[in-house]
This record gives structure tokens, sequence and C-alpha cells, in this order.
């Protein structure tokens, strides 16, 4: 349908990084999750608990502004200031390093530019007006709602509420 293409024709993304640490030994996490202060490069550490005796698993989230900033950088120069910034909100979590991992993503977090959500009022038209013709499909994802996994939980959900009830 015209209206779905033109909409999803307009969806934009922002790029995302994180650092994938895995330790020696199991550490103390401070929380699950610890959100950094604004301006900084780091937007949030999550902790990861693994198998016993394999250590833990410590997710350093780059801000938007970073992953943007540090595409074209080495790997090596992206761990050390995620590190840092780690370091920094959780002493000493990372003394037992025995993994690192850079992982990118190009189409990390939705943009909801001027009039996105205009356009996504006009795409819930369209849809609801299909579905009452008798099309089975809903519309779902983080795009709709918001840039956190919640929003797409919360997309799906409705999908799932806006089928059951057709």
């Amino acid at each position: 349908h015209a209206a779905e293409r033109d909409y999803l024709a307009g969806v934009a993304f922002r790029r995302g990084v994180s650092v994938v640490f895995q330790t020696r030994d199991p550490v103390v996490a401070p929380a699950r999750r610890i959100v950094a202060g604004a301006g900084r490069p780091l937007s949030a550490l999550q902790f990861q608990a693994a198998p016993p005796r394999a250590g833990d698993v410590i997710v350093a989230l780059g801000t938007a502004a970073f992953a943007a900033a540090s595409e074209g950088e080495p790997e090596d120069l992206v761990v050390r200031r995620l590190a840092a910034e780690a370091e920094r909100l959780a002493p000493r979590l990372l003394r037992e390093v025995r993994e690192v991992r850079v992982v990118r993503f190009p189409q990390a977090l939705p943009r909801f530019e001027v009039g996105h959500y205009r356009a996504v009022a006009r795409l819930r038209k369209v849809e609801t007006s299909l579905r009452e013709a008798g099309r089975r499909l809903a519309w779902a994802g983080d795009h709709l709602i918001g840039p956190r996994l919640e929003d797409a939980i919360a997309s799906g959900l409705r999908a799932a509420d806006a089928l059951a009830s057709s």
C-alpha cells in the first residue's frame, strides 16, 4: 500500500556502538544497570550474570553522538574511551577482563524527526481501515512509539491486540 511505503521510506535510524567485556570471574555489580550522566560518551553500563565460573558480561553502551563520532575510529580507541567511562562509573569492575568485543549497529535507534508522529498517525488510520476491510496485518516496532526496548514491546502488544480484536 502506498501509505505504508511512504511511511517506511521516511523512517530513519541513529547509529549505535557497544563494548562487551567478558570478565574472568564474577563481579559484584553495584546494580544491573548504571545510567551515565548527560554529555558523556557512555549512556549506560549493563551487567549480565554468566554461568558459574564463567565470569560476567559487562556491556558499555555508547551514546548515539559517540557512535556517530567514532564511526571510523579503530576498535581499540573505542574500547579505551568506553572502558575509561565504565571505570569512572564503576571503579575496578574491568580489572579482570578476559575478552572484549566492539559491536556496531548501523541502525540502532529510531530517530523521531519533526512530523514523525503525524506520519505514524496517518499510517495507523490506513492500517485500521485496511484491517476493517479484512486485511490481517498490524505494524509493530520501536519506530512507531519510542527508541527503547520497552517501546518495541508495547508496540508488539498493541499489534497483537489489534489483530486479536479484528
